[in-house]
């Protein structure tokens, strides 16, 4: 493979910066989504390799950020957070303190996530989705938008449109794929 020139600035496709960012891109100094007409910056991430960041968005000293990480315009993020590998918090959204997010998780636009919310891997939150202060989002969970989500959500979970989830009383420990009956709507 030959090798590619290094670049100080690159612009990338949107659907492309939602993958694991290819090795030229990880070289650049500055990131341009053209279609948004936002600029990012790459920061060194916690583990060594890099993460982008829009340019309005301040990190806490404390935020370990892992490498591909993509943090959109106008996040506001808190103190203690941890951010996992190949992540993307999309624009206007909002991170609790002592906030957990594992690895490849989406979390869409103008989201707010409470204090102390663990995320696990491989989730996808959608856009206008609130997640109450000390809820635990089970690996592989789905989360549509303009949802609430407050409690514990086991692996592979599914919380729909418009539903509020709250499993803070005590019910049968059946599989949430399968027993839809546990989410209420608003």
């Amino acid at each position: 493979m030959p090798k590619l020139p290094k670049f100080k600035n690159v612009t990338v496709p949107y659907e492309e910066a939602l993958m694991s960012l290819p090795e030229y891109v990880k070289e650049a100094k500055v990131l341009y989504y053209p279609l948004s007409a936002v600029k990012y910056k790459r920061h060194e991430s916690y583990d060594g390799g890099t993460y982008w960041v829009a340019e309005n968005v301040k990190i806490p000293k404390d935020a370990k950020i892992y490498m591909d990480v993509i943090i959109g315009p106008d996040v506001e993020l808190s103190k203690g957070i941890e951010i996992g590998k190949e992540s993307r918090i999309g624009a206007g959204s909002i991170i609790g303190s002592g906030t957990v997010i594992g690895k490849r998780v989406h979390i869409g636009e103008n989201c707010t996530i409470g204090e102390d919310v663990n995320i696990g891997n491989g989730v996808w939150i959608d856009n206008q989705v609130t997640i109450e202060e000390g809820s635990t989002i089970g690996e592989g969970s789905s989360i549509s938008s303009n949802a609430t989500v407050k409690g514990e959500l086991k692996k592979r979970s599914r919380v729909f449109e418009y539903e509020n989830y709250n499993n803070s009383t005590k019910r049968s420990e059946q599989n949430y794929n399968l027993d839809l009956t546990r989410l209420k709507r608003k």
